[in-house]
């Protein structure tokens, strides 16, 4: 399971969703299903839609999911990949 560590939220103008920026451990995939892990203990599915190849600093990268995911999420939060037989589509 990879791990996606919330440091600061870009909104932009050409995307309804922002970019996310933080540490990532472990690998991701534009497609693959993720879950939200809130500090009080919430946690909210969704996917993450694309990674940005431009890292803002060394060792960050800026990730963009879905509206599930986005509109909740702020820095502190961590974000885990979702095994597969685990997803969305097995609910």
């Amino acid at each position: 399971m990879s791990e996606f560590y919330v440091e600061g939220i870009l909104p932009v103008s050409f995307r309804p969703t922002p970019f996310v920026v933080g540490r990532a451990v472990g690998d991701f995939t534009v497609g693959e299903q993720v879950e939200l892990h809130k500090k009080d203990g919430r946690t909210f599915r969704g996917v993450l839609e694309a990674l940005d190849f431009h890292q803002p600093k060394p060792g960050k990268f800026s990730l963009v999911f879905s509206t599930e995911v986005s509109s909740r999420i702020e820095p502190g939060d961590v974000v885990y990949s979702v095994p597969a037989e685990k997803g969305l589509r097995s609910q």
